[in-house]
């Protein structure tokens, strides 16, 4: 992550801990970069993301339905925050920047975690 919470991707040429010469790479791994926005996440916390009041209603249900049902995903803060890059990576495709985020639905997001009739029944 660089200025402006963006990803940057380099070559760089060195020589020990010297750098010669830095260029920047156009079209950087998509995977790199979505690895660097869930360290930024971690880094951050999970007020980095998009939270409307709806969304963390629904966390908070699903963190009750968790405690009376442990076959149920745990939604917890702590839980989530870990589990990053299974629930919330395969939705960063294409996002560069930590502002990206904001485009994230994150009560879909956590809807998607529930099994099928689960859901059906919200």
């Amino acid at each position: 992550m660089r200025a402006g919470n963006a990803v940057v991707s380099t070559r760089r040429v060195r020589l020990g801990a010297l750098v010669l010469r830095e260029v920047p790479l156009q079209g950087p791994d998509p995977d790199q970069v979505t690895a660097v926005l869930l360290d930024g996440i971690r880094r951050s916390g999970l007020e980095s993301l998009p939270w409307t009041d709806d969304a963390r209603r629904l966390q908070h249900r699903l963190v009750f339905l968790h405690r009376l049902d442990h076959s149920s995903t745990d939604c917890s803060d702590r839980a989530l925050l870990d589990t990053r890059s299974v629930w919330l990576g395969p939705h960063l495709a294409g996002f560069r920047r930590l502002d990206d985020l904001g485009r994230l639905n994150l009560a879909n997001i956590l809807l998607g975690l529930l099994p099928g009739p689960a859901r059906r029944s919200g």
